[in-house]
């Protein structure tokens, strides 16, 4: 049977795992402690924090039919929230979700989805692939302190573009598609607090503000009923300040975040930030997925087609329905 890697737990990695499982067999590496990539979820003793991606749609079909399963069992639900537009602290409109089109999460977390998707499938975590080297059929992947980790006849890749640019071979055919692939990154803001804020909105999308998003993330379905923010900093502000000192940037979010709840969050007690490096895609790749058959090589994300969870999944399905078509 032929013996598949793929690198990276997130979605695009976990689908095309489950795609390609009944065709091959499938090992799954992830150098962190759990599945899911930027669809993360923060534990505390009291709260709960879905600090990467928070909502996404699904508007195409084959996604609908992809988790279909996970939609009626109930590991994807409708979040029906009101949302703000800000102007800085100023409110300029407010909608209700749902009289619109469907923005659904994972339940009771944003991680649970990717935990869904990862049963019956062989995922090793905190393993953290270095290098690959060798040829088609005869890929060897390489970890910390050069573990052997096991010879492959394919390797896919679901790691951001960066890191995927950086551990593919030099034979593979599309490197300039990775490279025409531009990601930016973005703080994230944790604030848990004892009681729900007094505000009229559960969401809020912000302009003229270093923070781009507010979202009280208890107001998803299945979660717990305790007052925990999500704050997260625009992409274009993140990106200059990636490496500026971090208690900075998270004075500067935990001032500007007060000022818009209208509470005093620094007092809050639980306060965390998270940089995402590679958070949203600012240009996709000029490939919705990117197979080398050659070299028997190949990569997919979301920042193939767009910096958005549907994108994740439908670069996957692409993949994983080429490939099948070889095997």
């Amino acid at each position: 049977m032929t013996r598949i890697a793929i690198i990276g737990a997130g979605l695009s990695g976990l689908i095309t795992a489950k795609m390609l499982g009944d065709h091959a067999s499938v090992t799954v590496f992830e150098k962190a402690r759990g599945v899911g990539g930027r669809m993360s979820t923060r534990y505390t003793d009291k709260h709960v924090f879905d600090h990467g991606a928070q909502y996404f749609t699904l508007k195409q079909a084959a996604s609908k039919t992809l988790l279909f399963q996970e939609m009626q069992d109930g590991t994807i639900d409708r979040w029906n929230a009101a949302q703000a537009v800000l102007k800085g602290t100023e409110e300029q409109s407010l909608s209700l979700w749902q009289d619109g089109s469907p923005r659904y999460v994972a339940a009771p977390n944003m991680n649970s989805l990717a935990k869904s998707l990862a049963r019956d499938t062989d995922v090793r975590l905190n393993t953290k692939i270095t290098r690959i080297e060798g040829e088609a059929g005869k890929w060897l992947l390489l970890g910390e302190k050069e573990a052997d980790l096991g010879t492959f006849d394919w390797v896919i890749i679901s790691a951001p573009a960066p890191q995927t640019a950086q551990l593919m071979p030099a034979c593979f055919a599309m490197h300039d598609a990775i490279a025409s692939a531009e990601m930016k990154g973005c703080y994230t803001l944790m604030v848990g607090l004892q009681h729900n804020p007094d505000i009229p909105w559960q969401t809020a999308r912000i302009s003229e503000s270093p923070l781009a998003w507010i979202a009280i993330n208890n107001s998803k379905p299945g979660r717990m009923d305790v007052g925990t923010l999500v704050l997260q900093a625009s992409n274009d502000w993140s990106q200059a300040l990636l490496d500026t000192d971090q208690n900075w940037v998270r004075e500067e979010l935990l001032r500007e975040g007060s000022q818009i709840i209208g509470t005093d969050l620094t007092s809050a007690p639980f306060i965390q930030m998270h940089r995402w490096r590679y958070a949203n895609v600012v240009q996709p790749a000029s490939r919705s997925l990117l197979l080398d058959h050659t070299n028997q090589l190949a990569a997919c994300g979301d920042w193939c087609i767009e910096g958005r969870v549907e994108g994740a999944v439908e670069s996957a399905i692409m993949l994983a329905e080429n490939m099948r078509a070889l095997m």
